[in-house]
């Protein structure tokens, strides 16, 4: 068999996350069949499938075809949970595309490129990229993009911008540009009911939008795994995936799927801790999203207030893992290194420990005891708590590339004051991602200025290739 031309009839269905037509996808060889698979959870008797695939792409030398099933490849991967392979291929598909300036493939592989960023933790690298392809091709399907843009930066907690009496214009349209848009369609659009209703405690609203969301995203088998994985971490008491429970127990940091975008904040406001351990008296504790707090009404919430995160984060990354445990002992060991990331030397750290242990015996009182015994830690509470857990907070540089991917030029004083840190604080970190490449410095007038590095996205401007073809005749390529 041979594709001598790419058909791209079903790139508009993947767009929109809705069925591939059965006449597109009855040729076994074809992308659209695999695509048809992929959308069916078929991803593990794909992944032999697609060297051939590309193969056959290759031989066709149509730009479209190798940008379609080098990005195919990518989300195939990422079904398989192999990341930083799919994140490989992603970047591979975004670069060839830009390359080839074909609008329609280069608007399917940074939506691919989007997906991926987020997957691997790095959510505000995704925020930019969708908010670039939804200013530029505002015409195509926008299922797919929205969700994405929902999982990657969350939703703002009002349904419109209402501008102060007094604001200026300049004011009112940076509050817009920060401020996450309004979804359109359906699987996006109800995935913000389910996080509004969860942040407002209303249990009903919340089982309605749950059963919503599940029905919405039924046609893509990735797309429904990961409105599945939102609605369990969401609730305090719902049973999580297999792929969630070593993160919602506390045995690992890492987050399927890279939710730790997914939540109600306002625009201006950056990434913080996303992820609180929550536990009543006589249970083990488990992990929820911040927004899931509002089903769980602890009777106490220990969080680190902006500017108090360097004294409490160690000591609120203990009183988490205590929390998670439950009654159950811990050993000294095992918390220590846990909490500290090294293994225990009782003649070099027992006074490190017993330190941390009075702060967090400060900070949990009247709330709970800690007890010693043996060589073991354990905590008793005396009504339910939510603790902030530092463990799966993103850094600081995470937070200050999240402020300048939704601002093109910042400058220190700009990310210091839309941050709360010092100015001295904002930049030594700006220095230290300048030299680290993440991003760079460029002088104008009297201030330096910072922009946002990506070694494979590149925003597009009026110019390029990413308007769609017919928008302007002397762009189109014969």
């Amino acid at each position: 068999m041979s594709l001598d031309q790419a058909d791209t009839s079903h790139w508009n269905a993947v767009l929109a996350l809705a069925p591939i037509g059965t006449a597109a996808a009855t040729d076994d060889g074809s992308p659209a069949r695999a695509w048809h698979s992929l959308a069916r959870g078929e991803a593990e008797a794909l992944e032999p499938r697609m060297a051939d695939l590309f193969a056959l792409a290759s031989a066709s030398r149509d730009p479209r075809l190798v940008v379609e099933v080098t990005a195919l490849r990518a989300l195939v991967l990422a079904s398989l949970a192999k990341t930083g392979d799919a994140l490989t291929f992603a970047r591979r598909a975004s670069l060839m595309a830009r390359t080839e300036a074909e609008p329609d493939a280069e608007l399917l592989a940074n939506i691919v490129l989007a997906r991926m960023r987020r997957h691997v933790g790095k959510p505000h690298l995704a925020v930019r990229i969708l908010d670039a392809l939804a200013r530029l091709v505002p015409e195509a399907p926008r299922a797919w993009l929205e969700w994405e843009r929902l999982l990657a930066g969350g939703t703002s907690p009002i349904d419109a911008l209402e501008p102060e009496p007094d604001a200026t214009t300049s004011a009112t349209t940076a509050a817009t540009a920060a401020r996450a848009p309004m979804p359109t369609t359906t699987p996006a659009r109800t995935g913000r009911r389910l996080l509004l209703a969860a942040r407002a405690g209303d249990r009903a609203e919340f089982e309605r939008a749950a059963a919503d969301l599940t029905d919405a995203t039924v046609t893509w088998t990735d797309v429904q795994d990961e409105a599945r994985a939102l609605i369990a971490l969401l609730d305090p008491d719902r049973a999580v995936p297999d792929s969630l429970r070593e993160f919602r127990h506390g045995t690992d940091e890492a987050l399927r799927y890279g939710l730790f975008g997914a939540r109600v904040a306002p625009g201006e406001q950056e990434p913080g801790i996303n992820v609180f351990a929550l536990a009543r008296p006589g249970e083990k504790g488990r992990r929820v999203l911040i927004d899931g707090l509002g089903l769980f009404a602890p009777g106490r919430l220990i969080a680190c207030e902006e500017g108090a995160r360097r004294a409490h984060g160690r000591t609120d990354s203990g009183l988490a893992m205590l929390v998670l445990a439950g009654p159950d002992p811990t050993s000294e060991a095992e918390f220590f290194r846990r909490v500290y990331g090294f293994a225990y030397s009782p003649r070099t750290h027992r006074g490190v420990l017993d330190v941390l242990l009075h702060r967090m015996r400060k900070r949990i009182e009247p709330s709970g005891t800690i007890t010693r015994t043996d060589g073991h830690l354990a905590l008793s509470l005396r009504v339910a708590v939510a603790v902030a857990d530092p463990r799966c907070a993103p850094p600081a540089a995470a937070r200050i590339l999240s402020a300048l991917a939704r601002q093109p030029l910042a400058t220190a004083d700009g990310v210091a004051a839309r941050l709360g840190i010092t100015l001295r604080a904002a930049q030594l970190a700006l220095q230290q991602l300048v030299n680290d490449g993440a991003c760079v410095a460029r002088r104008m007038g009297r201030h330096l200025e910072f922009q946002l590095c990506d070694s494979t996205f590149r925003e597009p401007t009026g110019t390029d290739a990413l308007r769609r073809k017919g928008s302007d005749p002397a762009m189109a390529k014969p």
